[in-house]
């Protein structure tokens, strides 16, 4: 009987174990989502100022390249 009484200890300190690294994992997943969704944020702020820039840009003006018209 002493082999199964730790066999069963043995198989409950790895059932804690596993319960702990799952909460832990969990944990960190929450935590990577947190910085996913501020990362998604700064992104979307960064996209629209330059959107923003893109349109007070003269897009009238010609190119540098191009020689001016009395050539």
């Amino acid at each position: 009987m002493t082999n199964d009484s730790e066999r069963l200890v043995e198989l409950e300190m790895r059932l804690v174990e596993q319960e702990r690294l799952t909460q832990d994992l969990s944990d960190m997943v929450a935590e990577q989502w947190k910085v996913i969704d501020a990362l998604r944020l700064v992104t979307d702020r960064l996209k629209d100022r330059v959107i923003a820039a893109e349109d007070r840009l003269d897009v009238s003006a010609p190119p540098a390249h191009d020689p001016p018209p009395h050539y």
